[in-house]
């Protein structure tokens, strides 16, 4: 059974998605690499805020992981 993790960008940070990509290649969640991504490109986009509400940044830095 493969173990994934789940993220729900209408409620998550930036941290939040920086923790969930870190939990998720500990796990060996197969979408690690994307998470981490797309938490990269976030934390760009937000300016270095880690407290920034994930809603609040562009579709196009949520999607940058699976570009």
């Amino acid at each position: 059974m493969t173990k994934t993790v789940r993220i729900h960008r209408s409620k998550a940070t930036v941290d939040d998605l920086l923790e969930a990509a870190r939990y998720a290649a500990e796990i060996g969640d197969p979408q690690a690499d994307n998470l981490m991504k797309m938490a990269i490109e976030c934390m760009r986009r937000a300016n270095g805020d880690r407290s920034m509400l994930l809603r609040n940044l562009t579709d196009q830095a949520w999607s940058a992981g699976s570009a």
